[in-house]
């Protein structure tokens, strides 16, 4: 049977060396922690300076945009949650928006192949025009909701939104209300 033994050990030595190291230590970290207590305040509100400023940002932008396609800030800042929740953003959005509004003058100009891809979407060119840009993005979500063929609808909002619309598909799909 094994049996179980305890070694013990004992050092002799000066440890004044180690003892005045390790106090020297915590002064400093002491010291330390006084000069970073004293800059809390100046790195919180560099924190708070630089969210701020983030937020004024994205506002600006919502501002911007709802002066380029006439619509509220409040129908932009609906548009910008279901674009997150669908996986794309305002930008994507926006950028799909415009294609949009040229493929409708297009269309309505008479060029063949963007009024072909509103027929296959089952919409009328000139009926959207008259339509204000909310009205337009719920009636593509509608149409590509309502379409029997995905690839198809797909490929029809990519060539009349633009490659920006592969961003949006999933929510315009799905045809989320904003």
């Amino acid at each position: 049977m094994a049996t179980k033994s305890k070694l013990e050990t004992v050092f002799t030595g000066d440890d004044r060396p180690f003892n005045r190291v390790a106090s020297r230590m915590r002064k400093t970290a002491q010291g330390l922690k006084k000069q970073f207590s004293g800059m809390r305040g100046a790195i919180l509100g560099m924190g708070a300076g630089m969210a701020m400023r983030g937020a004024l940002k994205k506002f600006d932008r919502f501002d911007k945009l709802s002066k380029q396609f006439k619509v509220s800030s409040e129908t932009l800042q609906r548009f910008a949650l279901v674009a997150e929740l669908g996986g794309a953003d305002i930008e994507s959005m926006a950028s799909a928006t415009s294609k949009l509004n040229m493929s409708l003058h297009e269309a309505a100009s008479g060029q063949v192949a963007y009024q072909r891809e509103f027929e296959n979407l089952g919409l009328d060119a000139k009926t959207m025009q008259l339509m204000n840009h909310e009205e337009q993005i719920a009636t593509m979500a509608d149409a590509i909701k309502n379409a029997s063929n995905r690839n198809m609808a797909m490929a029809a909002s990519q060539k009349i939104m633009g490659r920006s619309s592969a961003n949006c598909f999933p929510y315009l799909s799905r045809a989320v209300q904003p």
